[in-house]
Formats: structure tokens, C-alpha cells, sequence
């Protein structure tokens, strides 16, 4: 959730982020030609959300202080994402609701 917060505000940042990612996976892909727009969604293919969630430690050591600055000032866009995801609209499939567990 973080990095599709932090892909339109940091796009370069993102890049790096997923460049580094991928080349840990040994994923080949030219993100040049994404535009920075896009960013966001590209997460959505699982070879790349597979390999960041892989390689989410190295990244986190390799960039810990820009992305704990941007986890702290970020931190209610990442919690307003998080709740729409889990209490989604009616026309959304419902995974959870607030009070039922």
C-alpha cells in the first residue's frame, strides 16, 4: 500500500523501488515506457507486486529513510486506502466490515 502511495507522489522514487525489485526477482521489464500516471496500477500485475512483497526487506534497508518519511507523511492517505479496501462501496465486493469481527 505504501508504494502506490508513494508512486505519484515520488515517481522517480517508485521506479527505483520497483527497478531494484525486479532486478532482485530477475524480472526483465522496461518501466521507461510506463507513464508516470500508470505507476499506481502496475502493481496490480502479479509478477510485479509478487516481486516487490520478495523483495520488501532489501528495498526497505536499501531506502529506509525515504520511506519511513514518506510512510509518517503519508500515513492517513495510506489508512484512508487501506479502509476503502477492506469496506468497499456497494457496488464492491464486501471482504469486511468494520464491527464484524
Amino acid at each position: 500500500m505504501l508504494l502506490k502511495v508513494i508512486a505519484p507522489e515520488d515517481p522517480d522514487l517508485f521506479r527505483r523501488l520497483l527497478e531494484e525489485a525486479l532486478e532482485a526477482s530477475g524480472v526483465s521489464f522496461a518501466l521507461e515506457a510506463v507513464l508516470d500516471r500508470e505507476l499506481p496500477g502496475i502493481l496490480e500485475r502479479p509478477s510485479f507486486r509478487n516481486a516487490v512483497w520478495n523483495a520488501a526487506p532489501l528495498l526497505f534497508a536499501h531506502h529506509r529513510e525515504p520511506l519511513e518519511a514518506y510512510l509518517f507523511a503519508l500515513e492517513s492517505e495510506i489508512a484512508r486506502k487501506i479502509f476503502k479496501r477492506l469496506n468497499p462501496d456497494e457496488n464492491g465486493c464486501v471482504l469486511f466490515r468494520a464491527g464484524f469481527l
